[in-house]
């Protein structure tokens, strides 16, 4: 085990690169941003489709 931005690293973690900035981040954490990120585009589908400029616009063609 090693010791990365305050963490103890496992072989199972994931070391994640970004630029100059090392994070480090488990398979838990990967699948609960994953997760996450797939709701937030379901509700911005969702909000986009109720958008009255878009139903108006979906109306008249």
């Amino acid at each position: 085990m090693e010791e990365m931005s305050g963490k103890t690293v496992r072989p199972e973690d994931i070391v994640v690169f970004v630029g100059s900035a090392k994070e480090v981040i488990t398979i838990g954490e990967l699948r609960a941003r994953v997760e996450r990120a797939q709701v937030l585009e379901s509700y911005r589908m969702a909000a986009q489709s109720l958008n009255p400029y878009n139903l108006y616009r979906s109306t008249k063609s």
